[in-house]
């Protein structure tokens, strides 16, 4: 302490100097209080304005800064609830669902304890998490995840609000991903009764609501109703978003996959050619690139079905090799490149090297969504071409029969993907 305060002091009656040194207290509490405050707002607008100009390394940067000066102030403040919500929606903007996912599990339990955060934030990101779970496997947390969130919103809203259509559609999504496909078709329907006339709905609410049920329509085998919708949806999209926007470019990828689906190749590639122009366009992050991974995926087996096999095996290698530096081992994402080229490799009499990559896609399958999903008989389906190639035919037909099996017990009879089973598979 200073000489000079210690000589005020002594001079002073002892009720003014307690009096000066609370004054002098709560002068540098408010100081400070201030000072954070401040630089709060100032992190806060420099990260939103360096999102905005898509500079997103600055935004994150100050985002987090946002957020550390957050974390002094009172749980309840609102600035605390403002920043986290600012940085969990800047990663999940850019996908970068690795950085997301310890976010969106704190603002959840910070919510569960207290009660005066946004709930409807709430079960988005109860929504959000489950399909960060699902999108890596695990299947079980996903579904209590968006289970967690539909029961939210009921109790926030009430059982028949629009503001519970998006947990309808995301328990939807999860069940139609488990293959329970009655499940699923009841909460969509349930989804489009609650949200009254669609036509009165704006356009974007128009096109993810049709997305979805597209969605369901692929899954159930309707592809022709699939195409229908993801075709309106794109329609839709394109009323709110520029042609250039890469919102635009998920809804070219999912008519694109659909008519692959339906075995329409030449139709679906300048879809997806066009999906692929845009997302390269753009200034993506390292994790936003798995939207590229998506597109060359589909034009590989594009290239693959035309015979360009050389244009077919650099599009899934590639595929693959963003999906593997940017995704976790057993994510299915990879389990469905390593499909892709392994059968690039089998329509150029690699055996050796497809049958490795089909191996280890079926591995992930299995490992990810069990015996009792029909996920690993894309990999069965090859392995049992390559069991077929090369003399095998005890193993190709005990396999086929399991997957023909499993496939009329999960999807029935009439679903294409049975109908197009052979005993000892078919390329495609």
């Amino acid at each position: 302490m200073p000489a000079s305060f210690l000589k005020i002091s002594n001079i002073l009656p002892r009720q003014n100097w307690l009096r000066m040194t609370v004054a002098v207290v709560c002068t540098i509490h408010c100081t400070m209080a201030l000072r954070d405050s401040i630089r709060w707002i100032s992190a806060t607008n420099h990260g939103q304005a360096a999102a905005n100009k898509c500079q997103f390394d600055d935004a994150e940067r100050h985002m987090k800064k946002a957020l550390k000066r957050a974390q002094k102030f009172d749980i309840h403040d609102r600035r605390v609830c403002v920043s986290y919500k600012n940085l969990i929606d800047f990663y999940l903007f850019t996908h970068n669902d690795k950085k997301a996912e310890p976010l969106l599990q704190r603002y959840i339990a910070l919510a569960e304890a207290h009660s005066d955060f946004d709930q409807m934030c709430v079960a988005d990101y109860l929504n959000q998490l489950g399909w960060i779970y699902n999108s890596s496997g695990r299947m079980e947390l996903a579904r209590s995840m968006r289970e967690k969130s539909l029961a939210v919103a009921e109790k926030q809203f009430g059982r028949n609000s629009i503001s519970v259509v998006p947990s309808l559609l995301g328990l939807a999504h999860q069940c139609l991903d488990e293959e329970h496909f009655a499940d699923a078709d009841r909460l969509y329907n349930r989804a489009v009764a609650t949200c009254g006339d669609i036509n009165c709905l704006a356009a974007d609410d128009r096109a993810v609501l049709n997305s979805h049920l597209a969605f369901l329509h692929q899954r159930e085998g309707r592809y022709s109703e699939s195409i229908a919708l993801n075709k309106k949806a794109l329609a839709q999209a394109g009323e709110v978003f520029d042609s250039n926007r890469r919102e635009v470019a998920a809804y070219l990828n999912n008519v694109g996959a659909t008519l692959i689906d339906d075995e329409q190749y030449l139709a679906a590639e300048p879809y997806l050619r066009r999906a692929l122009s845009i997302n390269q366009d753009q200034d993506l992050s390292k994790t936003e690139l798995t939207s590229v991974a998506r597109n060359l995926k589909h034009l590989a087996t594009i290239s693959r079905k035309k015979g360009q096999l050389d244009d077919a095996e650099i599009q899934a290698r590639t595929s693959l090799s963003i999906r593997q530096k940017i995704l976790n081992q057993d994510n299915p994402q990879i389990a469905d490149s390593l499909d892709e080229l392994a059968r690039v490799y089998l329509a150029q009499h690699k055996y050796k090297e497809a049958e490795t990559l089909a191996v280890e896609a079926y591995d992930i399958s299995r490992h990810v969504f069990g015996l009792t999903h029909t996920r690993w008989t894309n990999s069965g389906e090859i392995l049992v071409q390559i069991y077929c190639e090369t003399g095998r035919f005890e193993l190709a037909e005990e396999l086929s029969h399991a997957l023909s099996d499993l496939r009329v017990k999960q999807l029935g009879v009439e679903h294409p993907r049975v109908a197009r089973t052979r005993l000892y598979g078919t390329l495609h």
